[in-house]
C-alpha cells in the first residue's frame, strides 16, 4: 500500500472487517509524503477488510499480488499476477479524509479465490521502459537509470536514481529507504513490486522523490 499527497501526520490501520480495530498502524506518515509498505492482511469471513486514516487525510493506492487459502494442515500463498484494487494508476489515488475508513472487499474480486483467507498488499513501480521490469524497492528514470543498495546512480543527472532494486523482473534484496537522485524530478519511480510483477519486499520513500507513479 502505499500512501501519497499527506495532509499531515497521521497513520493508515488496515484490519478484517468487523475485528476489534488494532493499536498498531500499517503506515505512519507526516503532511507532504509519499510512503510505501507492504502487508499480509487477514480477512473478515465475509472476505473484506477495513481501511481507517486516523488523524490525517491522505490519498492511498492499494494493489495486492497473493493470498493465503486454507489446506488441511494450515494456509498456503498463492502469489500471482498483480492486482490492483484500490487507488488509481496514473490519475489521482483514492483520498482517505482524516479519522475516516473504508470497507474493501477483496475475496472473491479482483482475481481473488473466494476461498482466501488472507492477502498480501504491496505497491508498483512503473518504469517507463518497454523492455525491462523491476521489482523490490526501486529508483528508476525514463532513461533505464538504476541506483543501487540506497546508493545514488552513476551518470548524468538526468539518470540519478537511488534505491534498492532487482532488474528484469527478477526477485530484489532487503528493505530500505531511498531517495531520488538530485534532480528529484518526475521521471523518477518508485516501487515495491516492478512490471514484471515478482514480488519485491517493503521500503520508505523519502521526501523530495519526484513523482510517485502507480
Amino acid at each position: 500500500m502505499t500512501v501519497t499527497n499527506t495532509q499531515g501526520p497521521g497513520f493508515i490501520l488496515i484490519y478484517p472487517q468487523g475485528a476489534a480495530q488494532p493499536t498498531v498502524s500499517t503506515v505512519n506518515y507526516v503532511a507532504g509524503q509519499t510512503i510505501a509498505n507492504a502487508a499480509v492482511v487477514p480477512l473478515s469471513a465475509g472476505g473484506a477488510v477495513t481501511i481507517i486514516a486516523g488523524v490525517s487525510g491522505t490519498d492511498l493506492v492499494l494493489d495486492t499480488n497473493g493470498y493465503y487459502s486454507e489446506t488441511t494442515t494450515g494456509s498456503r500463498l498463492a502469489s500471482g499476477e498483480f492486482l490492483a484494487i484500490f487507488g488509481a494508476r496514473g490519475g489521482g489515488a483514492v483520498i482517505l479524509g482524516e479519522n475516516n475508513s473504508s470497507l474493501l472487499l477483496s475475496s472473491g474480486v479482483s482475481g481473488i479465490n473466494l476461498s482466501a483467507t488472507g492477502v498480501t498488499y504491496g505497491v508498483v513501480g512503473q518504469a517507463r521502459s518497454t523492455t525491462a521490469g523491476a521489482a523490490g524497492v526501486i529508483g528508476y528514470n525514463a532513461l533505464g537509470g538504476l541506483g543501487t543498495h540506497g546508493v545514488q546512480g552513476a551518470g548524468s543527472p538526468d539518470n540519478d536514481a537511488a534505491g534498492i532494486f532487482g532488474h528484469d523482473g527478477f526477485l530484489a534484496g532487503g528493505s530500505g529507504k531511498l531517495s531520488a537522485g538530485v534532480r528529484g524530478e518526475s521521471q523518477f519511480h518508485f516501487g515495491v513490486l516492478g512490471e514484471s510483477q515478482f514480488a519485491g519486499t517493503t521500503g520508505e520513500l523519502l521526501n523530495g522523490s519526484g513523482a510517485f507513479q502507480v
